[in-house]
């Protein structure tokens, strides 16, 4: 008896360090990624923190991110209309990953399924539309390349509308920060759509995929997440906090709980060093002429979703309506706005170079991953 005590005596201490790995590293079985992150003033697009942020990674559903820039930029091209029926076909209600339950013959409007995007990660809707705006996923991916490489996005290539891993479908964190960036400028009144907690779409309920962080992080108004084993948790970030403006990107976290807590603490970093009274930059212009949204429906009763946030001097991203209508077009120009720049779906124009890291940009090193978490893994 007494030899049984002296060798648990001797084993005791091992456990609570045990523990301690599990907690630190058992969650990387979720995982097999790299880490990358990047920090950006969305205000003038200059990086301000750079880590392995022009590595080719796996995105996961930040791919979305294109998926949806290309789809309004066919909305304001008049190719596509918000209220459209759309008939789901059998690749894609037959899709794996986070789905929205698209039955194949079904009718959605197209609506609803950037709602189920945006919102909910879908997988399903995302492919929808691609066939709805394109005819095929596959001229579809040719409209998000075509994009990708007039906006300078070097390190990008994609391979499917979704994000589920595929052969040579890379992007960095520095790209998908740019991309971020200009799908807040380009299209500021679809806006609303990244900051809701959850939407009621054609009958179902659909919570954010992005809850925890906008939740937990106070002035935090989007973008996007994403998870494969591939790619780790990923996560496009914006927030704002009085005329300051943050876009984060976090590629390869184990979690995503530690991919909440690591845009808190990149966006708490950025928000004590950007300079919130310098001059906006929008994005530069990418050569083509501003197509305004065909006409839709009138509104239904109005909806506010998130508070009005400068993202240039004197620039506001308004709220948007009732999540049920269209946005409205944007036509005009509103006093100290920067001019919205939807180009047509298909782009065909030369390359502009990504915004430079500053020469301040710091590296973030020693971040401690948290338990595992289930929640939010798309």
């Amino acid at each position: 008896m007494g030899k049984l005590i002296r060798c648990w005596m001797r084993m005791a201490w091992r456990i609570p360090l045990l523990a301690a790995l599990v907690v630190v590293y058992g969650s990387r079985a979720l995982s097999d990624a790299p880490d990358a992150a990047v920090v950006m003033d969305a205000r003038t697009g200059e990086v301000l923190l750079a880590e392995n942020a022009d590595t080719p990674l796996h995105p996961a559903s930040l791919t979305k991110m294109m998926t949806l820039y290309v789809v309004f930029a066919a909305l304001n091209a008049g190719e596509v209309s918000w209220n459209a029926p759309v008939r789901i076909s059998e690749r894609a209600a037959t899709l794996s990953g986070a789905r929205f339950g698209l039955r194949a013959g079904q009718s959605v409007p197209l609506g609803a399924l950037v709602r189920a995007t945006a919102i909910g990660s879908a997988n399903d809707a995302a492919v929808a539309l691609s066939e709805a705006v394109a005819g095929s996923e596959t001229a579809f991916v040719a409209r998000m390349n075509a994009t990708a490489q007039v906006m300078g996005l070097r390190g990008t290539s994609f391979r499917n509308a979704h994000g589920l891993t595929a052969t040579q479908h890379l992007s960095t964190a520095r790209d998908m920060s740019v991309l971020g960036w200009r799908l807040l400028w380009d299209f500021p009144d679809h806006a609303g759509l990244y900051a809701r907690l959850s939407a009621d779409i054609v009958g179902r309920r659909v919570a954010h995929t992005n809850r925890r962080f906008l939740n937990a992080y106070a002035g935090a108004n989007g973008i996007k997440t994403g998870y494969t084993r591939a790619a780790g948790f990923t996560l496009t970030a914006s927030a704002v906090r009085g005329r300051k403006h943050l876009i984060v990107t976090v590629l390869g976290a184990a979690s995503s709980s530690e991919r909440a807590a690591r845009a808190a603490r990149l966006m708490d970093w950025g928000f004590a060093r950007v300079d919130g009274t310098a001059p906006a930059r929008p994005p530069p212009p990418l050569g083509i002429p501003i197509l305004p949204a065909a006409p839709e429906s009138s509104p239904g009763p109005p909806e506010l979703l998130v508070s009005a946030t400068p993202l240039g001097a004197g620039r506001s991203v308004r709220p948007l309506a009732d999540w049920r209508s269209p946005p409205q077009a944007r036509v005009g120009r509103a006093p100290g706005a920067a001019e919205s720049r939807a180009p047509p779906s298909f782009i065909r124009a030369p390359s502009l170079p990504t915004p430079a890291p500053s020469p301040g940009g710091l590296a973030l090193t020693g971040l401690v991953a948290s338990p595992p978490s289930f929640e939010a893994m798309h």
